[in-house]
């Protein structure tokens, strides 16, 4: 549904998305289209419902420091895993359809019953046809902490840009919600420190497996990064390990006080890269690390496992 003060361009990117969501198809681990109708003329996207909201919001509420009183319970290690093992398929599937997404990143996760994770928001998502990759010809405010170097310099996009983006994904599940690049505030220094081949740091108690594969999906070239399909076989293996040992917690620092329990403030994770605010601020968020650190917990018939 639009906002209220919606434009133009908004009501465009709605209806490109009703249609990309019909060209898709149905998955298990894409959020599906029931259908459209109209509210007083407008156009409305009728979806799954998604019980536990989005993962960004679902890993926030979650997490766990001295002196909060937790009313949830906290994920442990193998399920984080399988929140990323979950979303690579959906995202496999995607790159079967010849689609690149654009916009992955937690925000855009959506947690289900049994909880189980699904993709969604395919505003910026295209379909790329035989050609392979889709160049961007407009300006609008993108979400540059989680785009690939060739999309933020070239406006190139493949499956493979998509992957640089699933690598973003997999931090921002194992620090339970963290912001990337929190200390990078213009588009030309988070430019410059991936061209020199800084990279997010590993979360504290992350396994070296998974960082691993968080830095392959970094990788400078995009024939370097892994595909979508050896995700899935990468986590599915990393789960089966994980699934009969408990594990210790991670997070990716020291901690502040987390907020009373609820969603955080609404991030602002889209900046325009080709516009005269380039240099300015490159995400608005509350500031705040919220760190948390998963309880230990055994993981055997964990939800959202599927084959």
């Amino acid at each position: 549904m639009l906002k209220n003060n919606f434009c133009k361009a908004d009501l465009m990117d709605l209806v490109s998305e009703i249609e990309f969501m019909k060209m898709v198809g149905r998955h298990a681990n894409i959020v599906n289209l029931i259908g459209t109708c109209t509210c007083d003329g407008m156009p409305l996207l009728v979806l799954e419902f998604a019980r536990f909201g989005n993962l960004l919001n679902y890993l926030r509420e979650r997490r766990e420091a001295a002196g909060y009183e937790r009313h949830v319970e906290v994920p442990s290690l193998c399920e984080l895993v399988q929140f990323g093992y979950q979303a690579a398929r959906g995202m496999e599937y995607l790159a079967s359809r010849a689609c690149v997404h654009r916009d992955l990143a937690a925000r855009n996760v959506l947690v289900m019953d049994s909880r189980v994770v699904n993709i969604s928001d395919f505003g910026l998502a295209r379909d790329i046809g035989d050609k392979g990759y889709y160049m961007r010809v407009t300006d609008r405010s993108l979400p540059v902490k989680w785009m690939a170097l060739e999309a933020l310099t070239e406006r190139y996009y493949t499956t493979q840009s998509d992957v640089w983006s699933f690598g973003v994904l997999l931090w921002e599940i194992v620090t339970m919600g963290d912001t990337p690049y929190e200390d990078v505030h213009s588009v030309t220094n988070l430019i410059s420190k991936l061209r020199t081949d800084e990279r997010l740091p590993r979360p504290r108690g992350c396994p070296l497996q998974l960082f691993d594969t968080m830095l392959h999906c970094w990788s400078l070239e995009g024939h370097q990064r892994p595909t979508f399909a050896e995700l899935v076989d990468r986590l599915s293996t990393m789960v089966e390990e994980l699934s009969p040992r408990d594990y210790m917690g991670m997070a990716s620092g020291p901690h502040q006080q987390p907020p009373t329990p609820g969603c955080p403030p609404p991030m602002q994770p889209y900046v325009n890269v080709d516009g005269p605010a380039a240099d300015a601020t490159a995400e608005g968020d509350d500031g705040e690390k919220e760190k948390g650190v998963p309880e230990a917990r055994q993981c055997s018939n964990a939800p959202g496992m599927m084959p």
